[in-house]
């Protein structure tokens, strides 16, 4: 039960470090200045704006693995079967 809890909680720390950090980057992307033009300064920004979309896929992927964790209930051992016999094929297709 206590790794349970200590799971809970680094989840919890985990939304709400990214919730912060999206929330600075989202608030400060137009003070996102370089001295070197405008075409760096734009660069800058669109390289932060792609870490938020980064992010956010991440988030997703991971509330579709704890969303297909609660609702399936296959095997660990079935996939990792699965995924050495999609090997063995993808190899000898070659």
């Amino acid at each position: 039960m206590p790794a349970d809890r200590f799971h809970f909680l680094y989840i919890l720390a985990e939304l709400s470090l990214e919730v912060w950090f999206q929330i600075e980057v989202i608030s400060n992307v137009a003070e996102f200045e370089s001295g070197l033009g405008r075409d760096v300064t734009n660069l800058g920004r669109g390289l932060a704006l792609s870490m938020l979309l980064s992010h956010y896929l991440y988030l997703i992927a991971s509330g579709l693995g704890l969303l297909t964790g609660f609702f399936c209930n296959q095997d660990r051992n079935h996939d990792h079967e699965m995924r050495h016999a999609m090997s063995k094929w993808l190899h000898s297709a070659v």
